[in-house]
This record gives C-alpha cells, structure tokens and sequence, in this order.
C-alpha cells in the first residue's frame, strides 16, 4: 500500500455518496453536539452560580457525551472506509464499545492542546501529531487509554512527512470549518475521518511490512 493523498481522497469522497448510513449522519450529530455543549456550559454557569462543584459534575456529564460523540464520528469513519457492515447506531460507536477510555481519552488530548496553546501555539502540535491516531488503535487492539497513546506516537514514527502533507493539502476544509463556525463539520467531519481513517490503514499496514 503506497502513500497517495489522491486516491485516499477519491475513495473518502465516494464512500461519502455511496455508503448506507451515511458517514453525514455521524457529522449532524457531532454539529449538533457541538452547538450543544456550547449552550450546555453558559447555561451551566448560569444556574449553577458560586456552586463549583455542582457545575463541575454537570460539567463532567456534558463532556463525557461530547467527546464520545466526537471519538464516534471518527470511528464511524474508520467502519466505513474498510467497508464493513454498519447500522445507524455505529455514528455513536465510541458508547457502544469504551466510553470511558474515549472520555479519557478527550480529556487528556484536550489538556495537552491547552498546555500547547498557552507555549505559543508550538507545543500544541506534538500532541496533535503523536496521539492523532489513538482513537483507532484503542477501538483495533482492545487497549487502555495510555496505550494508546503510545502506539499512535509509535505508528506515526517515519511518517510525520506525509501527515503533514495530507493535512496541508486539507487546509481549506479546516479554513471552511473555521469560517463557518463549525456549521460545515457537517460534510467536512466525517470527510475528513474518512481520509485520516483511510491514512491510518495505511500507518498499519507500513508497520505490518516493516515487522
């Protein structure tokens, strides 16, 4: 299996059209999610007041659904692009399978971007790189959180050349999302999870040949 954004591109792009549920199930009910969160938290800080604690449990809840629902969009993707049979309740994979692992997971990624932001956005990337692919590997080989963070900094080993390549060369659909305000993560989400599902085959089957 060779490197070739092209045609990773091309099969996401017809998967998108041909495959039942449609990988745009998996993006409305991650926008939706989204929109929601964002009215989750103001509302939370509204009627939760001084009380922190009772916010940061109500909080906890919302997180633990959003980032599942993130993971599952991702992993739906995954399902589709090596074309396996799926129902409508796989766009909610990551709930069916290790929603904790998922949630921490989220958390932990997500702490890691905020430390990099706060160094000058430099130290964003490294996470972004190294745990890009722990989604996968958490759901492929039946592993803890922590694990998986490690075999997805292992799989990339060689390969952060050709990731950054397909992501340059996906850089006007994050611009899209940026300017949309997320509205068009609709269609570009689980596009997208569909190149970087297809992508990390690829990463396997590279470590498959090199063992």
């Amino acid at each position: 299996m060779e490197f070739d954004i092209h045609s990773m591109k091309q099969r996401a792009k017809e998967l998108m059209g041909t495959t039942k549920p449609s990988p745009r199930i998996a993006g409305v009910i991650f926008c939706i999610m989204a929109m929601v969160y964002e009215i989750i938290y103001y509302v939370l800080a509204y009627i939760t007041g001084n009380d922190g604690m009772r916010f940061l449990l109500y909080w906890a809840i919302a997180e633990l659904v959003y980032l599942n629902v993130r993971s599952s969009c991702s992993l739906y993707g995954l399902i589709v692009a090596r074309e396996q049979e799926s129902s409508i309740s796989d766009c909610l994979a990551a709930f069916k399978e290790k929603p904790v692992s998922y949630f921490i997971l989220g958390v932990i990624k997500d702490f890691c971007y905020c430390i990099g932001i706060m160094f000058c956005f430099v130290g964003f990337f490294v996470p972004f790189y190294l745990f890009r692919f722990s989604v996968y590997v958490i759901k492929d080989e039946n592993v803890g959180t922590f694990q998986a963070l490690g075999k997805s900094a292992k799989l990339l080993k060689g390969h952060y050349v050709e990731l950054i390549k397909l992501d340059i060369s996906n850089l006007g659909w994050f611009l899209v999302v940026i300017f949309t305000y997320g509205i068009a993560n609709f269609f570009v989400k689980p596009y997208l999870a569909l190149v970087y599902a297809e992508f990390y085959d690829y990463l396997k089957a590279q470590q498959e040949l090199f063992h």
